[in-house]
C-alpha cells in the first residue's frame, strides 16, 4: 500500500536532501580515515619525497574540506535549515577554494534566516509562546552579530514579553489570587528570569501571601510587640516595628515553628539612637545561627533576606547594650 505522506514532491525534496547531507557526510568521515590509514613500514628512515608528498596532500585535503563544507551547507540551506547552513559555511578556511563562494552564500542565507527568524518569532509570540518566541531571534542574534536591525528587534521582543507575562500575571491575581500569579512569572523564560520588572513584581506578590511575624504563634520565649510606625535616627518611618528592646545589658529570645512551610525570613533593623551600642539582633534557624546584625547609634538600617525554607524552628534574638532599644520592622515569612 503506498503511503501519500511520501507520495508528495515535498516528501522526495527532503528526503533526497537529507540523503545529500548523509553521503556527504560520509564521504568527509571516508575522506578523514583514509587520510589517516597508512601502512606499516619496516624502513627507518622517511624520504623528504614522502614528506612533500604527504604535506601536499594535507594541502589539498583542506581544500577538499572546503569543497565538502560548501556542499554541505548547501544541503542544509535545501532543507530550510539557515542556523546549520551558517555554522558549516563558518568551519570553511580562507585558504579554501570555496572561500571566495562561501563568503557570499553566507550573505544570501543570513538574508533568508532574518526573514525566517523574524517571521516564525512573530508567530510564536501571537501564540502566546514566549521561550520558543525569544530563542528563535535569540539564536538568529547569535548568528548575525552584526545586525542592528536584530538587536532592535530581539530588545523590542524581550520588552513585549515580559510585559505580556505581567499582564497574564495580574489577570491570574485577579481571578485565582497570589500563587497563580507567581506560577506565570515563575515559569517566565530563562532570558527573562534575572529582569529587575519581574524580580519586584515576584516579590510583591510573595509579600502578599506573606505572614507577619507577630502573627506567627511563639511557642517558646516572650511575645512580640508591635509599636506599629516608628522613626529611626534619621526621621524616617517605619512600619509594623517589632520592640525588640529586653533591658539594659539583657537579652530576650521569641521562638516560633515554620516547620519549613516558608522560604524567606525579611525585615529591617534599625534604632533611633543617635549614639553608643543599641543592640545585636540575633536569627537562628533549629541552632544554627543564620545572621547576626550589630546597631549602633546613629547606623544606617539594615534590611536582610534569609532562606529558610528547610528551617523548622526560628529564633529571634535581642541583646542589648543599654535604655535605647532596636526595632525590627517588617518582619514577614514569605511563602
Amino acid at each position: 500500500m503506498k503511503n501519500r505522506y511520501t507520495e508528495t514532491p515535498l516528501f522526495h525534496i527532503a528526503a533526497s536532501a537529507g540523503i545529500v547531507i548523509f553521503a556527504i557526510l560520509v564521504g568527509g568521515a571516508a575522506a578523514s580515515k583514509i587520510a589517516n590509514t597508512g601502512t606499516s613500514s619496516n624502513t627507518v628512515s622517511v624520504s623528504s619525497a614522502v614528506q612533500e608528498t604527504t604535506s601536499a596532500s594535507s594541502v589539498a585535503a583542506v581544500v577538499d574540506d572546503g569543497e565538502r563544507l560548501y556542499e554541505l551547507a548547501s544541503a542544509y540551506e535545501s532543507t530550510g535549515d539557515y542556523a546549520k547552513a551558517l555554522d558549516t559555511l563558518s568551519q570553511i578556511l580562507p585558504s579554501s577554494a570555496k572561500y571566495a563562494a562561501a563568503i557570499e552564500k553566507t550573505a544570501s542565507v543570513k538574508a533568508t534566516y532574518y526573514n525566517m527568524a523574524t517571521n516564525n518569532s512573530a508567530a510564536a509570540y501571537n501564540a502566546g509562546n514566549y521561550d520558543s518566541a525569544i530563542q528563535i531571534l535569540s539564536d538568529a542574534v547569535e548568528r548575525m552579530p552584526e545586525s542592528a536591525e536584530l538587536a532592535v528587534a530581539y530588545d523590542h521582543l524581550l520588552t513585549d514579553c515580559k510585559n505580556a507575562l505581567l499582564a497574564n500575571a495580574e489577570s491570574c491575581n485577579s481571578a485565582s489570587g497570589w500563587k497563580a500569579a507567581l506560577d506565570v512569572l515563575n515559569n517566565a523564560p530563562a532570558q527573562l528570569k534575572s529582569d529587575a520588572d519581574i524580580i519586584a513584581k515576584i516579590n510583591d506578590y510573595r509579600k502578599s501571601g506573606a505572614t507577619r511575624l507577630d502573627m506567627m504563634r511563639v511557642f517558646r520565649g516572650s511575645s512580640f510587640a508591635n509599636y506599629g510606625t516608628v522613626e529611626d535616627c534619621f526621621g524616617t518611618n517605619h512600619e509594623n516595628s517589632l520592640h525588640m528592646y529586653a533591658g539594659s545589658m539583657t537579652s530576650n529570645l521569641s521562638a516560633v515553628r515554620l516547620d519549613k512551610q516558608y522560604s524567606t525570613f525579611t525585615g529591617t533593623v534599625f534604632t533611633a539612637s543617635t549614639g553608643g551600642w543599641a543592640g545585636d539582633l540575633i536569627i537562628t534557624g533549629d541552632d544554627v545561627q543564620l545572621q547576626r546584625i550589630t546597631m549602633n547609634g546613629g547606623d544606617d538600617p539594615v534590611t536582610f533576606e534569609i532562606d529558610v525554607s528547610n528551617v523548622k524552628d526560628l529564633e529571634v534574638e535581642s541583646i542589648n547594650g543599654g535604655f535605647t532599644p532596636i526595632y525590627l520592622s517588617d518582619a514577614m515569612l514569605l511563602p
